[in-house]
C-alpha cells in the first residue's frame, strides 16, 4: 500500500506544476503552416484540436501513465477493474 500512496503522491507533485501555473503559447506559425498544408498532408499531421476523439485520447493518456508513470503492465488492467467495481 505504501508504494500506491508514494506513486500518487509522485504523480501529484509532478500534476501541480503544471496545474497551478498559466501557460501561454503563440500558435501563429502553426496556423501559417496549416494553411499551406494540402488536404492529405492534413490527414497525415493532425492539427485540429477541434476533430480530436477526447474519449480515445484519455483513454491512452492514461494508458500512457499507467506503464509509464506507475510502471504498471497494461496485462493488470482487466484485474485493475475489477478491484476498483468492489
Amino acid at each position: 500500500m505504501c508504494t500506491i500512496t508514494s506513486q500518487i503522491n509522485k504523480f501529484g507533485d509532478i500534476l501541480t506544476y503544471f496545474a497551478l501555473r498559466t501557460f501561454k503559447y503563440k500558435s501563429q506559425n502553426i496556423r501559417n503552416l496549416i494553411i499551406k498544408l494540402s488536404d492529405r498532408d492534413k490527414k497525415l499531421f493532425f492539427f485540429d484540436l477541434k476533430e480530436l476523439d477526447w474519449d480515445e485520447f484519455l483513454q491512452t493518456y492514461f494508458y500512457g501513465i499507467r506503464l509509464y508513470i506507475f510502471k504498471e503492465s497494461i496485462d493488470t488492467l482487466p484485474e485493475a477493474k475489477k478491484k476498483l467495481k468492489r
